[in-house]
């Protein structure tokens, strides 16, 4: 991939930010250092969000995604919703925005 300056690398989020609900500011900073040497070499172009598949859109979930994404600032993300749920109008209008 050095030789291809077009080649960005998605990165996964770490399992413990997506499919738990008590990580902290510490766990943020291991995952951000982590993907450090992608980000500073220009490569790293998003970071994908998969959420467990029966995370249902539900209000005490749709904190947890902010929360989530707020702590994630800066970064591209994207996100993998497996649940139909998160296709209602008013989900979508969440992610929207």
């Amino acid at each position: 991939v050095q030789e291809n300056a077009e080649f960005q690398f998605t990165a996964r989020a770490w399992r413990r930010l997506t499919y738990e609900t008590d990580w902290n500011a510490a766990d943020v900073a291991a995952f951000r250092q982590g993907i450090a040497p992608l980000a500073e070499a220009g490569k790293l172009g998003a970071v994908l969000l998969q959420m467990p598949s029966g995370f249902r859109y539900t209000r005490e979930n749709q904190e947890h995604f902010l929360r989530l994404r707020r702590a994630l600032s800066g970064l591209s993300l994207v996100a993998e919703f497996r649940h139909a749920s998160w296709m209602a109008e008013e989900a979508l209008a969440l992610l929207i925005d």
